[in-house]
């Protein structure tokens, strides 16, 4: 068992921060990965990198649990973990692929750690979640860790009371929630968490989930976001482009939903004009670059479109006026009209995303 180190968590999550290349931000997660689960008492990682015999699977790490009472004592002898060090929420083709892995070596859990969480609502199980659920329903347990639940570990303890709180999340609400959000909230408010740690009910589950689901896409949009040239009009003149590329795509956009590949490119062109508007909000200073800050700010003053058709003339009115806006600032300061056209492509993905699952789902029962 190795001493856990609250610094060099920091330090790695630093480094993958500034990494560019995609295999060293891999290696560089799995290292944090095995230093937090070799800090467990009883628990040691016993292989890295390891093929089966038939050379077409990897697992990045094999967990040898000796089920001591100060660790994991209620979890399996064997854990195996994935580590996804990707800039964007990790989907469901990714989870699927772990799950063969666990079901080819008859293994009922398995440690997901995927810097952005997994794509898909949690309260209806879409994309990743639903992978994670589907595996669940065949007896294999995939919990999900990500980069926001590594940084606020101190200690030793504090990783076998997650992972133990995400089991039990895992198994009431079958999919991933992030479910730190709800106990903070109830701490602000004086309140001790509740016994269903991680069971989200009612409204409030609702409420967190599309919380969760528009952070998701505002991280996808930070990484995708444009470095901000020095000249203004160069940022200015390409949201201005973005937005003309996104209404061009609605405007010759028909209602037959089965067109997926054009309806794929609208989702495309709204997180590329969102990324660029994450640009343009940068420029305009006093903000903080994470999503949730983002996302509570933007709630304010994103117009409400929920019951109006993309395709719509209002739709493409208010697209238009809020990227003058953005970029001119004669009405809304800049920073309220980047705010409110980053919460109209976030809530616009949604509501399309779902709309697509939704038929997807109807044509395959």
């Amino acid at each position: 068992m190795t001493v856990f180190s609250a610094d060099l968590v920091a330090e790695l999550l630093e480094a993958t921060n500034r990494e560019t290349e995609s295999k060293a931000r891999g290696n560089l997660l799995e290292e944090l990965a095995a230093h937090v689960f070799n800090s467990i008492p009883g628990v040691k990682v016993t292989q890295r990198d390891v093929t089966n015999v038939h050379r077409s699977e990897e697992i990045d790490l094999v967990l040898f649990n000796q089920q001591l009472s100060d660790g994991l004592e209620v979890f399996e002898p064997f854990i195996f973990v994935e580590c996804k060090n990707t800039k964007t929420p990790v989907g469901s083709p990714a989870l699927t692929v772990f799950g063969k892995k666990l079901r080819s070596r008859n293994a009922g859990l398995g440690i997901l750690v995927a810097r952005f969480g997994v794509t898909g609502d949690p309260s209806d199980l879409t994309s990743a979640q639903q992978a994670i659920s589907d595996e669940l329903s065949e007896g294999r347990e995939i919990i999900v860790v990500t980069e926001r639940d590594l940084s606020k570990l101190r200690s030793a303890a504090d990783i076998v009371e997650l992972l133990i709180r995400r089991r039990s999340s895992l198994l009431a609400t079958c999919g991933f929630v992030q479910d730190d959000d709800r106990n903070e909230d109830e701490h602000s408010r004086g309140q001790a968490p509740s016994a269903l740690d991680g069971r989200l009910r009612g409204w409030r589950g609702i409420e967190v989930a599309i919380r969760q689901e528009r952070e998701q896409l505002v991280t996808e949009m930070l990484s995708r976001g444009p470095d901000w040239p020095g000249n203004p009009p160069t940022l200015n003149e390409l949201i201005l482009d973005r937005s003309d590329i996104l209404s061009k795509l609605l405007q010759s956009s028909s209602t037959d939903q089965e067109d997926f590949q054009h309806w794929r490119a609208v989702l495309e062109a709204m997180v590329d004009l969102g990324a660029t508007a994450t640009a343009l909000l940068e420029r305009q200073g006093a903000w903080e670059r994470e999503p949730s800050a983002i996302v509570a700010s933007m709630a304010s003053h994103t117009p409400n479109l929920r019951h109006v058709s993309l395709t719509s003339r209002l739709y493409a009115d208010t697209l238009s006026y809020y990227t003058l806006e953005a970029v001119n600032q004669e009405d809304l300061d800049g920073r309220s009209a980047a705010l409110a056209l980053i919460g109209l492509m976030v809530d616009s993905h949604r509501l399309l995303d779902d709309s697509l699952n939704e038929f997807l789902a109807s044509q395959e029962s």
